[in-house]
Order: structure tokens, then C-alpha cells, then sequence
């Protein structure tokens, strides 16, 4: 390498493209073995959770999920079965409805929403949506605002939310 050698030159530039198309690939090489791991991780907690919850089901229980190919999860089942045996010694659980009617009164607030339209209450969880009126809120922001106060509401499609109970625990 002279002083007569030009930046344009294509001679000059293939061992650095070489080494910046290695750092590219096995960047991306990187990206992809750690996401597949966390994945596969993920199930293994999944799956890790499921084992010790089920030993505390009960067996009428198990056999009702091991014969349905549902997609109930088996710690889903076990918090349901908790809250009922529970309430059946008169206990309070964050299912019940003073609890869940609070939550939701606490997410309206902070919403900056004047009232409810519409409210169901199955015994565990909620599903409501709010009056038409004012400013439409996606449910993006519905969610947002539900984190940030520690609880959990899904999207159930045309501005109609479902809060669960046990969040943030």
C-alpha cells in the first residue's frame, strides 16, 4: 500500500467488507441462537409451572384436562380451583367483585373515562367496554395504562376489554 493508493480502489476494500460481513453475520448468528434460547426457556418455565401446579389439583380436575385438548393451562386451572375453595370458606380473593369492581374503577380514572357501558362479571374476571363518547382510546393505550397500575386486561375487539384478577403478584 503505496501513497498512490486511491479510496476508490476495490483491492482496499475487500478484507474490510470481509470482516464487516463477519461481524454482520454473526451478529445476526447471535440474535438468533438468544432468542430461539429464550424461547425454548419460556416453555421450560411453562412447562416446569404446569408440573408443580398440577401435584396441588385435584384428580377430578386433572382428568378433565388431560381429556380435553383445550388451551386452559393447567396454572390457569389452579388459580380457578384456589379462588373456589377459597370462597368456599368465605374467604376474599382478587377474583371477587368488590376486588375486580375496584381495579376496574381505578383503570377508568386513570383513563380519564366517565363510565362503564356495559359490565359482565363471570365469578372471575370482567369484560366491559366504555360508553361511546369523548376520546376513543385504542387498546393499545388500554393496556399501557392497565400495566403501569399492575393490572391485567386483554383486547377483546371492538372496544370491548376483559380484566383478570391476580396481576402483578
Amino acid at each position: 500500500m503505496g501513497a498512490n493508493t486511491s479510496w476508490k480502489d476495490q483491492g482496499l476494500w475487500v478484507t474490510p467488507m470481509r470482516w464487516a460481513i463477519y461481524a454482520v453475520s454473526s451478529t445476526f448468528l447471535g440474535l438468533g441462537i438468544y432468542t430461539s434460547w429464550l424461547a425454548i426457556d419460556n416453555w421450560r418455565w411453562k412447562r416446569n409451572m404446569d408440573l408443580s401446579t398440577v401435584q396441588f389439583l385435584a384428580p377430578e380436575t386433572v382428568s378433565i384436562i388431560t381429556q380435553s385438548k383445550g388451551d386452559t393451562s393447567i396454572t390457569e386451572v389452579f388459580v380457578k380451583q384456589a379462588t373456589q375453595e377459597a370462597r368456599k370458606k368465605s374467604l376474599a380473593t382478587d377474583a371477587d367483585f368488590v376486588a375486580m369492581a375496584g381495579k376496574l374503577q381505578q383503570l377508568k380514572t386513570a383513563l380519564g373515562k366517565e363510565s362503564i357501558n356495559k359490565m359482565e362479571y363471570d365469578g372471575y374476571c370482567i369484560d366491559f367496554d366504555f360508553k361511546p363518547g369523548g376520546e376513543l382510546l385504542s387498546p393499545r393505550v388500554v393496556i399501557q395504562k392497565a400495566q403501569s397500575l399492575g393490572l391485567m386486561v386483554n383486547d377483546l375487539g371492538n372496544n370491548r376489554y376483559r380484566l383478570q384478577p391476580y396481576a402483578g403478584l
